[in-house]
């Protein structure tokens, strides 16, 4: 437990400082999922802005990027920005899907690192995570 809750403090660290990885990206959405996303939806304040069918559908994601990040490297999930083609084809052949599945989670990665970035000297991301149940992470 000890050793669990040092690894969320570490990730939490690497998060705030704009350093996530890819496992981090997955761990966070994984954690989503299982608070349930309509709860974080409505945590925000935004359940009338989406709809079951949403929610579906991330779930459906999170299966497939589990399936993406499985079949990288620990470079690749390290450093996304190393996948190339070649690499990208060889992550396809891996996890079953198609390529345009990986450059989606990678831009959808991506945008989440920006937007952490963003809101890291706003004093936002300690509120987000307050919102989401987190605690004091910020």
């Amino acid at each position: 437990k000890g050793l669990e809750l040092q690894a969320d403090e570490d990730q939490v660290k690497r998060i705030t400082k704009g350093k996530m990885t890819i496992e981090d990206f997955y761990s966070q959405m994984d954690s989503a999922s299982k608070m349930g996303f309509r709860n974080i939806i409505e945590n925000l304040g935004m359940s009338g802005m989406v709809n079951e069918d949403k929610v579906e559908e991330m779930q459906v994601k999170m299966e497939r990027w589990r399936f993406i990040i499985q079949s990288m490297t620990r470079e690749e999930k390290k450093d996304p920005d190393v996948i190339n083609e070649s690499r990208r084809k060889r992550i396809a052949r891996g996890c079953g899907l198609a390529e345009g599945d990986i450059k989606e989670m990678i831009k959808q990665y991506n945008t989440s690192k920006d937007i952490i970035k963003h809101n890291k000297g706003r004093g936002g991301l300690g509120d987000l995570f307050r919102r989401l149940g987190g605690g004091n992470l910020g």
